[in-house]
């Protein structure tokens, strides 16, 4: 038996370690995790694919892409095209800086005053993606002794910001109020209790947010 099918057939990662420590080679220790990662078929791959919009192809199969990003099928767009080719002719193709040092350019003051114009706003502020936009925002809004509840199924964006935030994250049931209810409750009831309060009638306008944001 090889080391790797040794280690997952036991099936945890304190055998990778113990090897490890006997004097194994790195390639050894991956070689035993990816075999791992094969038997419970999370080995993950990339398939290369072609095209535009709804649709692309793969192997020259022809598919309706449900997964991309591009609700508007405007990744295609000829005007868009153009009008990013003429950006990059007239502002370049990169700011040379993050947005505090000098990488704000006049087409980012601009885009975010139209923006803001747009959605009725007294200001806008852009992000280069959605990941680092609740990164920059939870960070913000919560910090340590914070509590923040996610739906189960929330974004990993969502989960990564509130960790780094240094807040405590509390999951419940997806779009179920009485767990989120529930879990309000018992940690208002915990906080009472380790702080010497009596008072938790807090949790039960909690549970009713709960409510209302799940409907």
């Amino acid at each position: 038996m090889t080391a790797a099918s040794r280690y997952v057939e036991q099936g945890d990662t304190q055998g990778v370690m113990q090897g490890d420590a006997r004097g194994d080679s790195l390639e050894r220790v991956l070689e035993a995790r990816l075999a791992r990662q094969h038997a419970l078929q999370r080995y993950r791959h990339r398939h290369t694919t072609a095209g535009k919009g709804p649709h692309f192809l793969r192997q020259g199969q022809r598919y309706l892409t449900f997964c991309s990003n591009d609700y508007l099928g405007l990744a295609g767009d000829p005007r868009l095209a153009e009008a990013l080719a003429e950006g990059a002719r007239r502002f370049g193709t990169g700011g040379g800086a993050s947005h505090l040092v000098c990488g704000h350019s006049e087409a980012h003051e601009i885009l975010e005053a139209r923006l803001a114009a747009l959605t009725g706003q007294p200001r806008a502020l852009l992000f280069s993606s959605g990941y680092q936009a609740n990164l920059g925002v939870i960070s913000t809004l919560l910090g340590r002794g914070d509590v923040a509840l996610h739906d189960r199924l929330n974004h990993a964006s969502l989960l990564d910001a509130t960790r780094l935030a240094g807040a405590s994250l509390v999951r419940f049931a997806h779009r179920d109020a009485v767990d989120c209810g529930g879990r309000v409750s018992s940690w208002v009831s915990s906080r009472a209790l380790s702080s010497g309060e009596s008072d938790s009638a807090s949790s039960s306008n909690s549970a009713l947010a709960c409510s209302s944001a799940s409907k």
